[in-house]
């Protein structure tokens, strides 16, 4: 399916905005700065590794992004750090065995680019995923303190 939906809190009513380019179920929606972001799914034949998105009162449609590092359907995304976070899903196209997957990663929508992140240690699909913020360990466990320290430690002399 093609077409897209969204919700008006003030009027309470759902009204379409202009389809996506791309058929898809399984899809991924996450919307990050006043932008909609359709990521990855299945058209029917295959999993997609391609996205678009649409920023209303800018664009009078849908703009394909940079396609994913690897083709899912039915995976959790998360916003992170200010990076799209894509996590796991089901990928029948490259794996043997099991389809469902563990690989992770992210959209930098400043250099509209897609990076590799480290994999989960099980596979999984049809999940879902958030960030808790306030959690008084959290930093400790993000992408962008790890990035720092590791930046740190090559300044330093240090690999």
């Amino acid at each position: 399916m093609s077409s897209a939906e969204v919700y008006d809190t003030e009027s309470k009513q759902w009204s379409y905005i202009p389809e996506m380019t791309s058929p898809r179920s399984g899809v991924s929606l996450v919307a990050y700065e006043n932008t909609l972001f359709a990521i990855g799914g299945f058209n029917g034949y295959t999993r997609l590794a391609t996205g678009e998105k649409y920023t209303p009162d800018v664009s009078a449609g849908w703009t394909e992004i940079p396609e994913m590092l690897t083709p899912r359907s039915n995976f959790a995304t998360a916003i992170l750090d200010e990076y799209i976070f894509v996590i796991g899903g089901f990928n029948d196209r490259f794996v043997s065995g099991s389809a469902t997957i563990n690989y992770v990663e992210y959209y930098d929508n400043e250099s509209n680019e897609w990076y590799d992140a480290a994999s989960m240690n099980v596979s999984r699909s049809a999940l879902s995923a958030c960030v808790v913020h306030g959690l008084p360990n959290a930093r400790d466990y993000t992408f962008l303190r790890r990035n720092n320290e590791i930046g740190q430690d090559a300044s330093n002399g240090n690999p």
